[in-house]
């Protein structure tokens, strides 16, 4: 059995945040419903794209 080391990402909240005002602002198309899914999905993506840029820093210090 192979064990794989992963590492904890802290994010800031700021790309959820971010997610959260953009997702809900195009579900604004859509009524509350679309407001409401719209920034959950936001958040989450919003919230994964922080992750991402954080691992990348973290492996390729400037």
């Amino acid at each position: 059995m192979t064990q794989t080391k992963r590492r904890v990402v802290k994010t800031t909240g700021s790309g959820a945040f971010a997610g959260l005002i953009i997702g809900g602002s195009i579900g604004l198309l859509f009524g509350p419903g679309g407001v409401i899914l719209g920034g959950l999905i936001g958040a989450i993506l919003g919230d994964e794209y922080e992750k991402k840029q954080l691992e990348e820093e973290q492996h390729n210090p400037h």
